[in-house]
């Protein structure tokens, strides 16, 4: 049961890192060039493809970052702690939900256009 409260946790620490992430390279923020250099590859991928760039989508998405995130987070948990497998099983799934839910708050809770 404990294996499965910290990969629960390890879920939501990482939907909180993704927040973060993509607040930071916002303007007036510490990455703020990181983000500015994002728009400039976004803009010149739409000069010559008349269309958005994935990467640069989903660099900028708290969403899809969340679960790569999560997933990195609870590979190492269970390459390291090695829990038995039907609890593994259920705490990645419920590190992504918590993970998944912490982005949903995140992104309801900005007053962002």
């Amino acid at each position: 049961m404990k294996d499965l409260q910290f990969m629960i946790l390890l879920g939501i620490a990482g939907g909180f890192i993704s927040g973060l992430w993509t607040r930071v390279i916002k303007s007036n923020m510490i990455f703020r060039k990181f983000g500015k250099w994002l728009t400039i590859i976004n803009n010149r991928h739409l000069i010559e493809y008349t269309s958005d760039s994935l990467w640069v989508k989903f660099i900028r998405c708290i969403f899809c970052i969340s679960v790569w995130v999560v997933l990195l987070l609870e590979l190492w948990y269970v390459l390291y702690y090695t829990p038995y497998w039907m609890i593994a099983v259920i705490g990645v799934f419920g590190g992504l939900g918590a993970g998944n839910f912490v982005c949903e708050v995140t992104h309801t809770l900005r007053n962002e256009q």
